[in-house]
């Protein structure tokens, strides 16, 4: 520029001296001043030119070349951590990631309830929270088979989902199974979704009546709309078919959500080419942009949104309208970098866990390790590891849910990362121990040995290990013994065997093998010497007992739920009412207060039922809960105050303990007492039934 500048001023000079050259001297003076004037005033403008020039957001000086391109992964923050120690970090971080996540699956396990389902937010959202929760043991290495999945299934299966939420994780569920058998649900699913598309968005239902969600949609929302758009992406990799204008108006829509810059910022944004940084909001205002302060959680919608709706596009758009929508999408990344935090959701005080799993699918949809300066999964997982809870949960199921899903980079997995690794494989140390053993499998458990220890194995080079036979135990009781042979040297054979669990619980298992003492010949027989394995703990949290099939069916049986009654008790917690007890839910229960020394429970019909059985469901609902409220032992059943029963609940708390009548009975009040129960550690005092069921024999 000042080359260019001193130029022009040389030929401006020249220019002026020919027409001087005709001038009296003292005509000439003035103009030399006026024209020295001119020059240094020429001079002046140009080199502020060059300054603002200079200082200008984004100018592309020598400096910039040297710096390359800036986009929206990297920021405007010059430093930067090397990668090479966020992956030297993220080494040492594995151990604990991978124990966390397993405490996580754990956790949700022993959570599921007596129907398969698990509760949180129910009745509003039925699917959605089991549908989570199934996707994210998927997405952990959990097996199709294992009995949790395939409870959830015949769970969700029953009925289709009354709202987006519910609906987008069911897509993610069934997709993240990879089997064309749940392509004709999907398509259901999603034909469903995109009939509640309202101008381009979705919402919830306008209010939520008794059973289920009216049909009228409400105000839209970015969490819906979220949600509706991880549908579409399962669709789209499950081969559905996904039309243009619904991806096209929902971007439309999705836009509305962004908020507004002044007209002084966008003036320069245009002018002088300023990198947008650009928010988004949970509602937004028709034509004036998002309604409120834009959050973490609904900017991280906001640009999962736009890049699965343009990428669903494909070529059916041209480059101009993808170019805007990328634009936007960088402009989302460049709020989420500038107000970047694993601590706390960016301008809301809540949700940090859905905020968290919103980050995670940027990174993995966008394919960035860098969000602005900042490695979004190493500071996140470092957050997130350390938050967990002494019982393996980060706060309600779904926070667990979304905590978890966020340290198996859960949407990479979706778009193609690698596989999940198998889960339910338990291995003894056999630095630590004797005889190396292995367990595999859920409900069923399969058994082998792997081995022996280095120093067993010194001890018998001479002749080898010549195994007698083998014995296994699960809690100190012996199950199954394998016959060896001492004829040759142990050739890493099994002895295998396997066991079915009847009930959910932590079992040890534990093996002894016999083998020929070091010292005797070959051809002898004995003596023999015990080499001890130490033991495994395997936690068997589900178990396909074959009262869980008919769980399903419960409500339909239940004839408590065909006419009106009224419910009383003779004390009950704030937040379990009697009439949990007869609502057809496991998620809800009525449960007795602390203090009451003779808990009761009746019902009372508005007409006659016929029944020739009784129900009952502890208020422990899940694995979970075990012991946490009393264990009832013993109660007396009174029908209409006149025939009296005492019957023992089940040995196992979870299942449910029926109870025939010796003859049908036309009821129309009904009376329980507890009469003996054992104490819980958590809320001691506290007892009751989730569930109360007067049935029939159907033939």
């Amino acid at each position: 520029m000042h080359g260019i500048v001193s130029h022009e001023n040389r030929m401006q000079a020249r220019r002026a001296g020919d027409t001087l050259g005709g001038m009296s001297g003292s005509a000439t003076k003035r103009c030399s001043a006026i024209l020295l004037t001119g020059r240094a005033l020429v001079v002046l403008l140009c080199t502020l030119a060059c300054l603002a020039q200079a200082q200008r957001p984004g100018a592309k000086g020598d400096d910039a070349k040297a710096d390359g391109p800036k986009g929206p992964e990297q920021g405007d923050a010059p430093k930067v951590e090397p990668a090479e120690d966020v992956k030297a970090d993220l080494v040492k971080m594995q151990p604990s990631i991978d124990r966390a996540i397993d405490r996580g699956v754990e956790n949700m396990l022993s959570r599921q309830l007596r129907d398969g389902s698990w509760g949180n937010r129910s009745p509003q959202y039925r699917n959605g929270q089991t549908a989570l929760a199934a996707y994210m043991l998927v997405k952990s290495g959990v097996s199709a088979d294992h009995p949790a999945i395939a409870r959830a299934l015949d769970f969700l299966g029953k009925e289709l989902p009354g709202e987006t939420y519910s609906a987008g994780c069911q897509m993610l569920f069934y997709e993240s199974l990879h089997d064309p058998k749940y392509h004709p649900r999907m398509q259901e699913i999603f034909d469903r979704l995109l009939s509640w598309q309202a101008q381009g968005a979705w919402s919830y239902p306008w209010t939520h009546a008794g059973e289920g969600w009216n049909t009228t949609p409400g105000t839209p929302d970015l969490s819906n709309m979220q949600y509706a758009a991880l549908g579409i992406l399962c669709a789209r990799r499950a081969g559905l078919d996904v039309p243009s204008k619904a991806l096209k108006l929902m971007i439309g829509r999705t836009l509305e959500h962004q908020q507004r810059l002044s007209l002084k910022k966008e003036r320069e944004a245009k002018r002088y080419g300023h990198p947008r940084a650009i928010g988004f909001c949970y509602r937004s205002k028709r034509g004036y942009g998002g309604e409120g302060k834009p959050t973490g959680s609904m900017t991280a919608a906001g640009v999962s949104i736009l890049h699965i709706c343009l990428d669903a596009l494909g070529n059916r758009v041209g480059d101009r309208y993808r170019t805007d929508i990328q634009n936007e999408i960088d402009a989302g990344v460049r709020w989420l970098a500038q107000n970047f935090s694993v601590e706390s959701n960016p301008n809301n005080n809540g949700w940090l866990y859905y905020y968290l799993y919103g980050i995670e699918r940027v990174g993995d949809l966008l394919g960035i390790d860098r969000i602005g300066n900042h490695w979004w999964y190493r500071d996140g997982a470092k957050f997130i590891v350390g938050k967990q809870r002494d019982r393996g949960e980060w706060g309600d199921e779904s926070e667990t849910c979304f905590a978890v899903l966020f340290l198996k980079r859960a949407t990479s997995a979706v778009t193609g990362g690698e596989p999940n690794k198998p889960r339910d494989v338990w291995t003894s140390d056999s630095k630590t121990s004797s005889l190396a053993v292995r367990a595999s499998g859920h409900g069923e458990i399969a058994m082998w040995v792997t081995g022996f220890s280095e120093k067993v194995r010194q001890e018998h080079a001479a002749h080898g290990l010549r195994v007698a036979r083998v014995e296994w135990f699960v809690d100190g009781a012996k199950i199954d013994t394998i016959a060896g042979t001492t004829a040759r040297a142990f050739d890493l054979e099994p002895f295998g065997t396997k066991y079915r669990f009847a009930r959910p619980g932590i079992y040890q298992i534990t093996a002894k093998a016999y083998v020929v003492a070091p010292d005797a010949p070959l051809g002898c027989d004995g003596p023999l010497v015990e080499v001890d394995a130490s033991g495994l703990k395997i936690p068997v949290h589900q178990v396909m007992a074959g009262w869980m099939k008919d769980e399903l069916d419960a409500r339909d049986r239940n004839l408590l739920l065909k006419i009106p009654f009224v419910t009383r008790a003779s004390s009950a917690q704030k937040a379990h009412p009697p009439q949990d007890a007869v609502d057809g839910r496991q998620s809800t229960r009525w449960v007795c207060d602390g203090k009451d020394e003779a808990p009761s429970l009746s019902i009372q019909l508005s007409r006659f039922v016929d029944a020739d059985r009784i129900v009952l469901e502890q208020a422990v609902a899940s694995p979970f809960e075990k012991g946490m409220f009393d264990t009832i032992r013993k109660v007396r059943i009174k029908l209409n105050e006149r025939d009296t029963y005492e019957f023992s609940m089940s040995e196992d708390v979870f299942e449910p303990s029926s109870y025939v009548f010796p003859r049908k009975h036309k009821i129309k009040r009904l009376d329980i007492e507890v009469l003996e129960r054992d104490k819980g550690w958590a809320w001691p005092g506290q007892t009751g039934f989730t569930e109360v069921r007067l049935e029939r024999d159907r033939r």
